[in-house]
């Protein structure tokens, strides 16, 4: 299930979007930016819907998702 980001803590949301960058820079190793710039630039991508906040019942977790998930 989708959750709007804007419905969530700013605390909240600043921990997602920075485990959300901690897995994405182990995975690709792409550290050229300092994590204020990647949470921005996080943040843009929540805004422009290329991402979004997901809740999974199953492992009643929240992440963060490409919307690609969603879309066919």
């Amino acid at each position: 299930m989708i959750i709007p980001w804007q419905d969530i803590s700013a605390d909240a949301l600043e921990n997602l979007i920075k485990e959300y960058i901690y897995r994405e820079l182990e995975e690709h190793q792409a550290d050229n930016m300092n994590l204020e710039q990647w949470i921005e630039q996080i943040k843009l991508q929540l805004k422009q819907k290329q991402i979004v906040v997901e809740w999974s019942e199953l492992t009643e977790t929240v992440n963060l998702v490409p919307i690609d998930k969603y879309q066919s």
